[in-house]
């Protein structure tokens, strides 16, 4: 299995593969869900699609400093949408069904 390094302003941690795609596929999800989205928000659900649906083994990026940069505004939006993230995985949990997985495009 492979793993990248999530990098965000000279941080990050390493994370399994699988569990990027995952997390980025359902981070684009509630990016498409929001209203009158901003710009950088539409450029950045596109980068997340592609690298959720790569399949590159150590080469996944969450393009977190291209999006977000430093700007708290896009940093607590992004914060937001991964907190949805993570309570739709609670939801599902012990597992995310199979039929939304098959669905991801990976």
């Amino acid at each position: 299995m492979g793993s990248s390094n999530m990098d965000y302003c000279g941080s990050g941690f390493w994370v399994r593969d699988y569990q990027a795609e995952v997390w980025l596929y359902l981070l684009a999800q509630e990016a498409k869900a929001v209203v009158d989205a901003p710009a950088w928000l539409a450029h950045a659900r596109k980068d997340w699609e592609i690298q959720a649906a790569a399949g590159f083994m150590g080469c996944i990026s969450s393009c977190l400093d291209k999006h977000l940069g430093s700007d708290p505004d896009r940093v607590a939006l992004a914060v937001h949408l991964s907190e949805h993230v993570v309570q739709r995985l609670l939801t599902w949990a012990p597992a995310i069904p199979k039929d939304l997985v098959n669905s991801f495009g990976t």
